[in-house]
């Protein structure tokens, strides 16, 4: 049996620091959207539970990851990340600021496609996810409402193998 093909693009990604930056207050979401991000992050969370004490790692929705000290506005919110090592005051976090001492930026983000704004997860969060340095990006759209012209849908997808930050 032949192993498969892998191919990798590698590129630099310009900073967009203006259409980077978080809304304030909550953006209302459809009931399937906010389903999916429950059911991920009470699976991660589980996960993150059984490895206790030997790993420390926290599981958050919505919260907002601030990379750069002088833009602290710009940012992602991923619908649900994977943060380790947790910070010790992770229940008490409004939002993470990297150049913060101890903090870390997320190994994992998931981003579920939403149907008003399917483009955003399949064109513009995979440059914000790798300036910030994301170790994985996952976007699954499971109502399939990714555009062709963007090469959706697809259900479930890495979208950032490796971000070099």
């Amino acid at each position: 049996m032949q192993p498969s093909a892998v191919v990798s693009v590698r590129y630099p990604v310009r900073a967009n620091l203006d259409a980077w930056v978080l809304p304030e207050g909550n953006v209302p979401e459809a009931t399937a959207h906010a389903l999916a991000v429950y059911r991920i992050f009470g699976m991660l969370r589980a996960w993150a539970m059984r490895i206790r004490p030997e790993r420390s790692v926290s599981i958050a929705s919505e919260l907002a990851v601030r990379w750069l000290k002088e833009h602290p506005r710009t940012g992602a919110d991923p619908d649900v990340c994977v943060i380790e090592p947790a910070p010790p005051d992770f229940d008490d976090l409004h939002s993470l600021k990297l150049w913060e001492p101890g903090r870390v930026r997320p190994r994992l983000a998931i981003e579920v496609v939403s149907a008003s704004l399917p483009h955003k997860d399949y064109d513009s969060v995979q440059e914000r996810y790798a300036a910030m340095g994301v170790e994985e990006l996952v976007v699954f759209d499971p109502l399939l409402e990714g555009p062709r012209s963007l090469g959706g849908p697809v259900a479930l997808h890495p979208a950032l193998a490796e971000s070099g930050g």
